[in-house]
């Protein structure tokens, strides 16, 4: 009896704890190196960004053979005839619908988030609870722009509100790191295909380099 086809699962399952938190570093999910690979599986399988296309991607072409080995398919051809062979889409019946499904939902995302405008009160609430502390008293000594707590009302969104009207998008930026920086590049797809990890540029650099691509994408946006 043939074994059944591959899935983001069983593939995952195949790979080493070592390749999950790669993997898992790759995709930043945060899984703890402590855990059990089934904590990894588990991760991987449940985000969107892993999908299971992009995790093939990640893969080298041994793995890729020894996951095809384990799932009775093929190693013969290319990294993306292997890949394509793992994912079903050279079968008689093509993709799955729920791949199908996934692989479009992606794209139209990703056409979403290339429309998208990045403002000061939509990058707030993507920021954590100690993120917004440090970045409180680095907007009032470095920028001189403080935010009276008291008067805002209770809620991420109305202090999103709030330093929106303090401050421009740039200033905002300014006082980022240079993760939380390129998490936003990333999130709004301005940069796609960049190294973060090898970009020698400086934060300030960086913050700059965002608010003009933002101010790019906001020309282009008032002139549709």
């Amino acid at each position: 009896m043939a074994m059944a086809r591959p899935t983001k699962r069983t593939v995952l399952a195949s790979l080493g704890k070592k390749r999950m938190i790669m993997l898992d570093r790759e995709f930043e999910l945060g899984t703890s190196q402590a855990e059990a690979k089934s904590a990894f599986i588990e991760a991987l399988a449940s985000s969107k960004r892993a999908s299971f296309q992009n995790v093939i991607d990640e893969l080298p072409v041994a793995e890729l053979k020894r996951i095809c080995r384990a799932h009775e398919l093929a190693v013969s051809g290319t990294k993306a005839e292997l890949g394509a062979r793992i994912r079903g889409v050279d079968d008689d019946d093509g993709e799955t619908p729920q791949s199908a499904e996934e692989e479009q939902l992606g794209l139209e995302f990703d056409a979403f988030l290339q429309r998208s405008q990045p403002t000061v009160s939509a990058i707030v609430p993507m920021l954590g609870p100690q993120a917004l502390k440090d970045l409180l008293r680095r907007l009032q000594e470095g920028a001189r722009v403080a935010t009276d707590l008291a008067s805002v009302s209770p809620g991420i969104q109305s202090l999103a509100t709030a330093l929106e009207d303090a401050c421009s998008l740039p200033v905002f930026l300014g006082e980022l790191d240079r993760a939380q920086l390129a998490s936003i590049c990333r999130h709004y797809a301005l940069e796609p295909g960049c190294s973060f990890r090898v970009d020698p540029r400086t934060p300030a650099q960086f913050s700059r380099e965002c608010a003009q691509v933002c101010g790019r994408r906001s020309q282009v946006a008032k002139s549709l």
